[in-house]
């Protein structure tokens, strides 16, 4: 990930492998915390981190 506070929707969707799309849905959704800056939408890097350690975490903890 970049090192930048606010992260381009392109840079989160290509380091969780999906498409922009689904991210711009995740985020019209409120599943996925963001910023807008002028026009865009961004993610903040320190949020998206704890958004992200959140998920792995439930996915380790679901039962199968």
């Amino acid at each position: 990930l970049p090192t930048k506070a606010n992260l381009r929707v392109k840079a989160v969707a290509d380091f969780l492998d999906v498409s922009v799309a689904m991210i711009y849905d995740m985020i019209l959704e409120g599943q996925l915390p963001h910023v807008r800056v002028g026009a865009t939408k961004r993610v903040p890097r320190r949020e998206f981190i704890e958004w992200y350690n959140g998920q792995k975490f439930a996915a380790d903890t679901d039962p199968v």
